[in-house]
């Protein structure tokens, strides 16, 4: 449901589903209406969209900071970290950008085996449904984890470590982004 106020951006509110059924204790009356998000994946995810928007306009400050304040929710949230990286990266500061694609693609390295051990476990118990739920949430992760390596190849490439950048490179392609054929002549051309 959309509210509309004159002079302000309208807003949506929450569905149902991403609220407490129950009202928080409050001090003020007013307070009372206000729903409390529950899920911390919802939160995360709102918060990486305001985040992503900001840093489409050039406020690449205040994006780093939403993309924190995702993370502080939910620590795990890949699209955050990754999203800060990128960020980092608009404002050349390679060594933070470096440091959250490490740690955003080692994030999703092991999201990836623990959903393709969990299919696994499924399959050998006759889980057919929840084999292929668990390789589903596995290859959401592919194109992400693509996208990582090769942002962080780029990078790498800026700091002049070649031979890494061509291996983040060579990974990317293997995990199917469609960017790397240029990318591949320019860095690891020997």
């Amino acid at each position: 449901m959309t509210a509309e106020v004159w002079g302000q951006e309208q807003f949506e509110e929450p569905l149902q589903s991403e609220t407490e059924t129950e009202s928080p204790v409050l001090t003020d009356e007013k307070e009372a209406d206000v729903p409390v998000l529950k899920a911390p994946l919802v939160m995360a995810t709102k918060l990486c969209v305001e985040a992503e928007s900001l840093k489409k306009r050039g406020k690449h400050d205040e994006a780093i900071q939403i993309y924190t304040e995702a993370l502080e929710k939910l620590p795990d949230h890949y699209p955050a970290i990754i999203g800060r990286a990128g960020t980092k990266f608009l404002k050349l500061d390679f060594q933070g950008a470096l440091a959250d694609y490490d740690a955003g693609i080692t994030m999703m390295v092991s999201l990836r085996e623990k959903y393709e051990t969990q299919a696994k476990i499924k399959k050998v118990f006759g889980d057919v449904t929840g084999e292929k739920i668990e390789l589903d949430y596995a290859s959401e992760i592919k194109p992400a984890l693509a996208d990582g390596y090769y942002q962080r190849g780029n990078i790498k490439q800026f700091m002049d470590d070649l031979a890494g950048a061509c291996d983040d490179i060579k990974k990317a392609k293997e995990l199917g982004h469609n960017q790397t054929d240029f990318a591949m002549k320019e860095i690891c051309a020997e």
